[in-house]
């Protein structure tokens, strides 16, 4: 689970602006355990956010020369074997939050 949890900081890390601040959150909602990243970054657009965890594919605001576009399809596959599953939606106010759920027994 490491991977991912690393591929998710590094990502919300890169695509914050310089000075910006990227948030880590741990919490468990019943018989599942939440880790949050959230950054302040242009986010996922909509029409780009089903592709975002294929292999290979890199959104248009992908940092440039950033990255193979691999990390998000790596998430996915550590979470799904773990039974879990990962979550990419808009941030409140800008920016893009992801969550990792898993069984709180994983």
């Amino acid at each position: 689970m490491a991977p991912a949890l690393r591929n998710l900081m590094e990502n919300a890390i890169l695509a914050s602006p310089p000075g910006g601040r990227v948030e880590a959150r741990l919490d468990q909602q019943g018989d599942r355990v939440r880790f949050s990243v959230l950054d302040r970054g242009p986010g996922i657009g909509e029409a780009d956010r089903p592709r975002a965890t294929e292999r290979f594919w890199r959104g248009p605001t992908s940092p440039s020369g950033q990255g193979s576009g691999l990390g998000l399809a790596i998430v996915t596959a550590a979470t799904a074997r773990m039974g879990g599953e990962l979550r990419l939606s808009p941030r409140d106010g800008g920016g893009e939050q992801a969550e990792i759920l898993l069984p709180a027994t994983a």
